[in-house]
């Protein structure tokens, strides 16, 4: 039987297990930050080993951005720290609320709507805005906001992805299949290489020796050096076109879907394709989490599927309204979601291994869904396109450390090694 204890005290208890199991895990961690980017970490894995909410969930804080004067609505995607939450909004805003009491501390307005989720490192933030037919590249001070660098003169660009001192983000260059992906300095913004590739309009997924970015038009993942950008190597995903989706890696694999439902699992080091699905799944466009063994694909028709990340099959699945990214931890899968009669936001748990239901909360604000959780110690965060920051504690397992074999966690990085920038304020 699990032990239960409050969201006041599993810092003390389940978390301290936790996270002094993962400080022997892995190695070369820094900082405290749990979710520091979209999908917890340079793998788009969507899993971060904390323990997840199973009971009595609870709205503790639903916030409007906006509160240094600059309102409005807009997309607004969310990572944690180990203090505080930061959100970037469409609406053109930074900023950061504390997790305890969810107090406001600081935001920003840096004059172009911001372009998926920020990512924090040990001292800054990071964000894409875009003005007009042009993005400009922001690292913005973590304790109070005010901008420490920028630099423009790409076009949009949908997802940052941070590791060892080097920004990886690809850009689109409008209504055509053209495209760069680059690699930055995080220290002073200046480029490291660019390669014009292909439309890119996902996060970059970044291994050991690879970036993995998927062309939208194209329909393809593309694998490329991380010194130089070389293209290494290419795989057509399913047989169709269009993917916005990032591409995921586990344990020697990459997983990379198109918006048509064809999901494509090719090997890490070159173009065979160990496996493809292109009859389960409906329609995609939210990217999928994978932990332990299987994979987690949220489709357009409001199905998630738990499938096999060695053959592809099926194992589960269950209907879940219209859904968000999903999010995984030990115990629970978590999505944001639309309930399609009302349109209210929810945010729905549900059990890893079976995936039944464990439960669902209305969040209040209206289609939440547009932004994936992001996951902290017995804490979900979620923003909304009315520009609602969403905050939901509840009852977490008592944990104890897991067996090592289960982990099923050998490529993957601890998402806390993007945190170590190694630069000071």
């Amino acid at each position: 039987m699990l032990g239960l204890s409050r969201n006041t005290l599993k810092r003390r208890s389940a978390g301290l297990s936790v996270l002094l199991f993962t400080a022997l895990l892995f190695t070369g961690l820094a900082g405290s930050a749990v979710w520091p980017q979209f999908q917890a970490d340079t793998n788009n894995t969507g899993f971060f080993d904390t323990p997840g909410i199973v009971m009595n969930p609870e709205v503790t804080s639903n916030q409007t951005s906006g509160m240094a004067g600059t309102g409005g609505e807009g997309y607004m995607g969310v990572v944690v720290g180990e203090n505080r939450v930061y959100y970037g909004q469409s609406g053109a805003r930074v900023g950061s609320y504390s997790r305890e009491g969810m107090e406001f501390n600081w935001e920003e307005s840096i004059g172009d709507p911001v372009l998926g989720n920020p990512v924090l490192t040990e001292n800054y933030v990071f964000v894409v805005g875009e003005d007009d037919t042009q993005s400009r590249l922001y690292k913005l001070n973590k304790s109070d906001g005010s901008t420490v660098e920028s630099v423009g003169g790409f076009y949009p660009s949908y997802g940052l992805a941070i590791e060892d001192r080097t920004i990886y983000f690809g850009e689109t260059y409008g209504d055509n299949e053209a495209g760069t992906v680059y690699a930055y300095n995080s220290g002073d913004l200046s480029e490291k290489w660019s390669n014009d590739v292909a439309e890119v309009k996902s996060t970059p997924a970044v291994g050991e020796n690879y970036v993995f970015v998927t062309a939208n038009k194209e329909g393809k993942l593309y694998a490329l050096n991380k010194s130089n950008g070389t293209v290494e190597w290419s795989g057509q995903i399913g047989g169709g076109t269009n993917s916005r989706i990032a591409p995921t890696i586990y344990n020697g694999k990459v997983f990379a879907m198109n918006n048509a439902g064809d999901i494509s699992a090719f090997n890490i080091s070159n173009e065979s394709e160990i496996w493809g699905n292109t009859e389960d799944v409906g329609p995609i466009r939210s990217s999928p989490s994978v932990y332990n063994g299987s994979l987690f694909v949220a489709d357009e028709n409001g199905v998630l599927s738990k499938l096999n990340t060695s053959s592809g099959d099926v194992q589960e699945n269950a209907s879940v309204s219209s859904l968000s990214s999903p999010v995984v931890t030990r115990e629970g899968v978590y999505i944001s979601a639309v309930d399609t009669s009302s349109g209210a936001g929810l945010i729905s748990a549900l059990n890893r291994s079976s995936l039944d239901q464990m439960w669902s909360i209305e969040t209040s604000a209206s289609y939440s869904r547009e932004s994936a959780p992001a996951l902290a110690d017995g804490e979900i965060y979620v923003g909304s396109i009315k520009g609602h920051l969403i905050q939901v504690t509840g009852d977490t397992p008592d944990l104890e450390p897991p067996e090592i074999s289960d982990m099923g966690l050998v490529d993957v990085k601890d998402s806390n090694e993007v945190l170590n920038d190694g630069e000071t304020v």
